[in-house]
């Protein structure tokens, strides 16, 4: 059974809650990639299926989303996108399943055109997506918004012509649904030592695994909270206590794929906590703000729990 902790522990804004999902792609839809310096994002066994296409004109086709029709993001409007070739889009689950607007007006009539069923569309920009108030639907809206961008300038590069996709595998899966999305440090109230990692990832199909500079950590020391906001899992991993300054890598494999992450953690004898590895605190971010309760909660700002003898 997992440690808990009965005394004050404060949670340290060092997070990287990458609810964009990276920086801009020249119309404005932000790059689905996380930062390669904190957070991989590509997984250990299904693959990206991203292809080989670029979207810049030069080819015959461009780069396709990298999700695949044997496990489709949920719900309908990204799985319409899930296939292995144009004859299976179902481009009618996006009219029928999505919210609506601008963006998704567009996904729908890209995915016709790619189906080779409708003219392409004459806009040349991707509007911005709604805001889903879901971070993993968010990061799919930005794998999607990226592709559409690419259609659109392949499109106005090559009129006339249809595109060659390289689409994604059968099996391929996003890396949104792995991804590491808040990473934040955990200290004791009372001594400013770092004792403790809390991190939110999608919940998985099978027990997390959870590895620190290549060395699985026990089941004892990894509190698995379960489902908080967004269908993100809290887990909570304890740390040993070390006099010296250390960068641990944190990675997370939550039966679809893995996704890493750099932490800078100061030594017992240094109470300073500097953010992740590259990883400013954003507006994203919990507040650092000190909480004592029972039990680790889902709300930003606070993780505590109980110790047992």
């Amino acid at each position: 059974m997992a440690r808990r902790l009965s005394l004050g522990v404060a949670v340290l804004a060092s997070a990287l809650f990458l609810t964009s999902c990276g920086g801009s792609d020249d119309g404005g839809t932000p790059d689905p990639s996380p930062p390669t310096s904190t957070s991989n994002g590509n997984g250990n066994g299904n693959g990206n299926g991203n292809g080989n296409g670029n979207g810049n004109g030069n080819g015959s086709g461009f780069e396709y989303v990298p999700w695949g029709p044997d496990d489709p993001p949920i719900p309908g409007q990204y799985a319409a996108f899930a296939a292995t070739s144009s004859g299976h889009l179902s481009c009618e689950s996006v009219d029928s399943e999505a919210p609506g607007g601008a963006f998704w007006d567009l996904a729908a009539a890209v995915c016709r055109a790619i189906r080779d069923d409708a003219a392409w569309p004459t806009r040349t920009t991707v509007p911005e997506p709604p805001d889903t108030g879901n971070v993993i639907q968010d990061c799919l809206n930005a794998e999607l918004g990226a592709m559409l961008e690419r259609a659109l300038r392949w499109h106005a590069a090559n009129p006339g012509r249809r595109p060659e996709i390289p689409y994604a595998g059968a099996t391929a899966m996003s890396p949104c649904r792995y991804r590491i999305y808040d990473a934040q440090q955990i200290t004791d109230e009372d001594t400013g030592v770092v004792i403790a990692l809390r991190i939110l990832v999608p919940a998985g199909d099978e027990d997390f695994v959870v590895m620190v500079n290549g060395q699985q950590v026990d089941d004892d020391n990894v509190d698995q909270n379960g489902e908080q906001e967004n269908g993100l899992d809290e887990l909570v991993v304890w740390l040993e206590r070390s006099s010296e300054p250390r960068t641990l890598t944190l990675a997370v494999f939550n039966g679809r794929g893995e996704d890493n992450i750099s932490i800078d953690v100061p030594g017992a004898g240094n109470t300073s906590s500097p953010s992740p590895t590259g990883v400013p605190a954003t507006s994203g971010s919990p507040s650092a703000t000190s909480t004592t309760t029972d039990e680790p909660n889902g709300e930003t700002g606070g993780a505590t729990s109980s110790q047992d003898d």
